[in-house]
């Protein structure tokens, strides 16, 4: 029988405890941020672009870290054992824990193993080492390993000791001000019972907390018999093997410790923890318990470097960057700008997606990025290492569709090239291809279009069945059942292609996107241009909130390409926009132009708008709707009986 009093714990110590752990983040069951680790903030902020604001704990996870994997666990109650995180500023591996409480679903905790593509490389370096040696068999995995590298880098077992005294953590002062903790003490102790064999030891290496799983007899603990009283006692006594004294000497980190005990490894990591710059306890915990969970991450490792998606040679940033631009990505999922409801659920659902191979359809007006959704799917799919081919079905003349798709033989029709043509979905097998304006594509086509979903297999001209294994990922702006229901658009092919459908909202459905797209498209163009506009004066920021936008974020975009062109000074003014302006005025209102001041009045009803979007949004709430506005809430009564609003 394990004996459970197995934690001394307050709860500043719980919490120093986590700020300890990499990128760690814990979540309710209902999604909602329990605490979300200093170092979190930095990752949350390269994904999103945006800074972190002070109060996190209670927002939903999507709210704050949209790609996060955390929300899948909820669904399935099982951990993620490697959770890949690829992105152009950001690349963590990270495990993801469901976590339990008397057999209930209560939350879940994602916590990082290797935060860069520096400690991989590092930590493969010794799996190296102790495979040459003999002290590790892997069976997968070794030939892999032993071409990666021989071990050199590999520390010896008093490396920590031998440190300096000077190292210590740096705290970011302003980050801990940040409202990131809201746990009580059984909650805490639900989370240490989850990380596997976690222990926690105070400056005096004395042991504070240990999970259950800690004192399983398999020879590493010493055999330890469970009903003696562990806690408190000094961890070498419990724990021969451990390295924790010397964490707590030198002040560092031992980033990856390999047991070695009998037939079994396991490998843990062990951190100081800080307060004030000073060394409080220790922490220990395995990040792989035994030879069989290794061998799995290094398949997965084997199998990202093999298709040439991860550089072990180069940081993952860089590669990163490589494989974007050499397999047709033209974004990611970093360009869907916004930080509004739907553009938060969109990037939710990109990255949900991302973990399947299910046939995709993405609806939405012209403009609003639905090119950008296609390649950010494929960009985070295991796909990505391979191509992504492009077909606008709208650009490609009817008598020449089905060549171009499905290829054909040599002599098949008079003209054919000498030794046949690669069609695009043969061009495209092992990655993903996109059909933009997928009604557009001919009648006669679509039966084929449709095998190809059904079989996995082209048919080219002149008879040569040839298998792919091809992602499909379409797009159209038209609604596909009206088509269906009119008889120019195959109904079983509308089901096929629709098994995922993915709506991307009008720039009139996210108003609340548009300083940030406006901002970005700036910056992006001050470069271009070098310029230095800072950004829209109030009165045209006003006209743009409240104009139809009929072109979406395309039409914005060249809006504002069309207004830097024209600007003088730092600020884009109506002046600017010339011609356009009188255009944004009449499709957004109906404006009196014999009145004495035309202007002012399109400025009112303008702003008008606004205040009843921001009241709307804020369910009537003056202050948050003054907040929002950045207005004081006197200001903002005054604008009330000014126009009249309830």
């Amino acid at each position: 029988m394990i004996n459970l009093d197995n934690f001394d714990m307050t709860l500043d110590e719980c919490r120093r405890v986590f700020d300890t752990m990499q990128n760690l983040v814990i979540i309710d069951e209902k999604g909602y941020l329990k605490y979300l680790s200093p170092d979190m903030y930095f990752m949350v902020e390269a994904y999103n672009k945006r800074p972190v604001t002070n109060k996190v704990a209670g927002k939903h996870i999507d709210e704050i870290h949209p790609v996060s994997k955390i929300t899948n666990v909820l669904y399935t109650g099982e951990p993620i054992a490697n959770a890949f995180y690829f992105s152009s500023d950001v690349t963590n591996i990270a495990r993801i824990e469901p976590l339990y409480n008397d057999g209930r679903l209560v939350g879940a905790i994602d916590y990082d193993i290797f935060t860069n593509g520096i400690d991989l490389k590092e930590f493969l370096s010794e799996v190296a080492g102790y495979e040459k040696e003999g002290r590790l068999n892997l069976k997968i995995a070794g030939e892999f390993i032993r071409k990666f590298a021989d071990g050199k880098n590999r520390c010896g077992a008093d490396d920590a000791a031998e440190k300096p005294h000077s190292w210590k953590r740096e705290d970011d002062e302003d980050k801990e001000q940040i409202d990131n903790f809201d746990m009580t003490l059984d909650e805490c102790r639900v989370v240490f019972d989850t990380i596997h064999k976690f222990i926690v030891t105070d400056a005096g290496g004395r042991i504070k907390y240990y999970s259950p799983d800690f004192l399983k007899k398999d020879g590493r603990n010493g055999d330890v018999d469970p009903d003696e009283r562990v806690l408190g006692r000094d961890v070498n006594e419990v724990f021969p093997f451990s390295r924790i004294n010397n964490v707590i000497t030198s002040g560092r980190p031992v980033k990856n410790n390999f047991y070695f005990y009998g037939d079994n490894t396991s490998i843990a990591r062990i951190d100081p923890v800080y307060d004030n710059g000073k060394v409080i306890g220790v922490i220990d915990y395995d990040i792989y318990s035994d030879v069989d969970e290794l061998e799995i991450f290094l398949g997965s490792v084997m199998n990202y470097s093999n298709k040439g998606f991860l550089n072990l040679e180069n940081t993952f940033e860089s590669m990163y960057e490589q494989v974007r631009s050499g397999h047709g990505i033209k974004y990611s999922i970093d360009d869907f700008l916004g930080n509004g409801r739907f553009a938060v659920q969109l990037r939710k659902e990109i990255s949900n997606l991302s973990e399947t191979n299910s046939t995709v359809l993405i609806t939405g007006e012209t403009g609003c990025g639905k090119e950008i959704v296609a390649h950010s799917i494929h960009n985070m799919s295991r796909r990505c290492q391979m191509e992504l081919v492009e077909v606008n079905c709208a650009a490609i003349p009817e008598n020449l569709v089905e060549s171009e798709l499905f290829g054909y033989e040599e002599g098949s029709f008079t003209g054919a090239s000498r030794g046949g043509k690669t069609g695009l979905f043969e061009q495209a097998d092992g990655g993903t291809i996109f059909l933009d304006e997928i009604d557009q594509i001919p009648y006669h086509i679509q039966p084929k279009l449709l095998r190809i979903l059904q079989e996995r297999e082209i048919t080219k001209i002149g008879g040569r069945n040839i298998p792919v294994d091809v992602r499909v990922i379409s797009a159209t702006n038209k609604n596909l059942w009206d088509l269906v229901r009119q008889g120019r658009f195959r109904e079983d092919l509308y089901y096929r292609l629709n098994v995922v459908e993915v709506h991307v909202p009008a720039l009139t459905e996210r108003r609340e996107d548009i300083p940030i797209l406006v901002n970005a498209q700036i910056e992006k163009l001050n470069k271009q241009m070098a310029k230095y506009v800072k950004g829209l004066s109030p009165d045209v920021m006003n006209l743009f909130m409240s104009y139809k936008w009929p072109g979406n974020v395309r039409e914005l975009n060249n809006l504002i390409e069309r207004c830097m062109i024209n600007c003088k000074g730092e600020m884009i003014r109506v002046e600017d926009l010339q011609g356009l302006s009188a255009q944004l005025i009449r499709d957004q209102t109906e404006v009196d132009f014999t009145s004495e001041n035309p202007l002012e009045l399109v400025r009112n009803e303008a702003e008008k708008k606004v205040i009843i979007k921001a009241l709307e949004m804020t369910g009537g709430n003056r202050s948050k709707a003054a907040g929002m506005l950045k207005i004081s809430r006197t200001a903002l009564y005054d604008k009330l009986k000014k126009f009249e609003i309830l």
